[in-house]
């Protein structure tokens, strides 16, 4: 199949969204599929672009310069967009987030050619607190007058998070029938990673920093356990300010796979202490790399997290230390608890995920 994915942000960037994109796009690769990436040319909490057209790892990528801004996140789209998908004429149209502009012109294009039309929500319905006023104002008033219409013209709409569900039923009202879940994964290469029982474990967090992570929790800890150390990796967004102190590590890197793995292996406690979360892909890949995983009360992060079985979670800051404290103190009594991480963590094996997105895909085209 010639198969059109449609997102906001692409190769390099770091995000959930992306890393969905990626993964299942490499996978049907595999097996013998052509796949084009269609986005902007944005490269997601930098002030630096990619290029307009590229191929990587045989995925070719279609990059455009947003038409118009409306906030961080939501942007208009250029007409050429819908030209070229037009002129690509792909069998089968995945479009990636619910309430975007670019999953309405995915729907158009694939009324135009007859051919089926995939849209994965990615989570988008955070808690109310966790938006602005307006924000979740505008947001309701989609869900109400538009949303029903919308996500019930896609050929399935695609969960990633059990959690959705009821809200997709209930309060969307999406036909049960348009319905499929599909979660997020984790690579293979993340359970091969060997645990190991340290008297002073590190503390750390991989991936996106950004306002929604909150991670200057670490910095409160930081001066709660002033011999332990902190560290934190990943890409640093412009308008985030990141508070550090002399026991946190940080290091503002884009990474990949490679550098991921050797981070993982170097480190002990992964801490997400996330405002919101869909799924968390970064919690999978820790899990599945054996390592004690902490979390805030996150519906993605309760979605994998069972308390005291295969990690922690905590509502406040009270609640943090008092994990911390005691989880380093007699971190090789976690051990049963990092070995059933691992053991939830395999029931999201990116192969099995890319499987049933083809078998979907075929199914749709017959």
């Amino acid at each position: 199949m010639k198969i059109a994915q449609i997102c906001l942000y692409s190769y390099p960037s770091k995000c959930g969204v992306w890393n969905n994109v990626y993964n299942i796009s490499r996978g049907l690769i595999k097996k013998d599929h052509e796949v084009h990436v269609f986005s902007t040319n944005i490269i997601k909490g930098q002030e630096k672009e990619s290029k307009s057209f590229e191929i990587f790892e045989k995925i070719i990528f279609h990059r455009y310069e947003p038409k118009r801004k409306i906030g961080k996140n939501l942007m208009l789209w250029p007409k050429s967009l819908k030209k070229e998908i037009i002129s690509f004429s792909p069998d089968m149209i995945h479009v990636h987030v619910y309430r975007h502009p670019h999953t309405n012109i995915g729907l158009k294009v694939a009324k135009k050619l007859k051919i089926p039309c995939v849209l994965t929500t990615h989570a988008p319905f955070v808690e109310f607190k966790n938006r602005g006023v307006l924000a979740a104002l505008i947001e309701r008033f989609y869900d109400r007058f538009f949303g029903k219409f919308i996500l019930n013209s896609f050929s399935k709409v695609i969960f990633i998070a059990k959690w959705e569900l009821l809200i997709l039923l209930k309060k969307i009202k999406c036909k049960k029938e348009k319905l499929i879940y599909i979660p997020n994964g984790v690579k293979k290469e993340f359970f091969k990673i060997k645990t190991k029982d340290k008297k002073k474990p590190v503390i750390f967090y991989l991936g996106r920093v950004a306002p929604v992570k909150n991670l200057n929790v670490f910095y409160e800890l930081s001066k709660n356990f002033p011999t332990r150390k902190f560290v934190i990796y990943g890409p640093l967004e412009k308008e985030y300010h990141l508070k550090l102190n002399k026991n946190i590590k940080f290091t503002n890197k884009i990474y990949d796979l490679k550098k991921e793995l050797e981070l993982l292996r170097k480190y002990d406690v992964y801490l997400l202490p996330s405002l919101r979360e869909g799924l968390p892909q970064t919690l999978l890949e820790a899990m599945a790399s054996g390592k004690l995983v902490i979390s805030s009360k996150t519906l993605g992060a309760k979605e994998l997290i069972t308390e005291g079985k295969n990690g922690f979670l905590f509502k406040n800051f009270k609640e943090l230390k008092e994990i911390l404290d005691d989880v380093t103190k007699n971190f090789s009594k976690t051990k049963k608890i990092r070995e059933q991480a691992r053991k939830t963590a395999k029931k999201f094996l990116w192969d099995g995920i890319v499987n049933k997105t083809e078998n979907l895909y075929l199914t749709l085209k017959r």
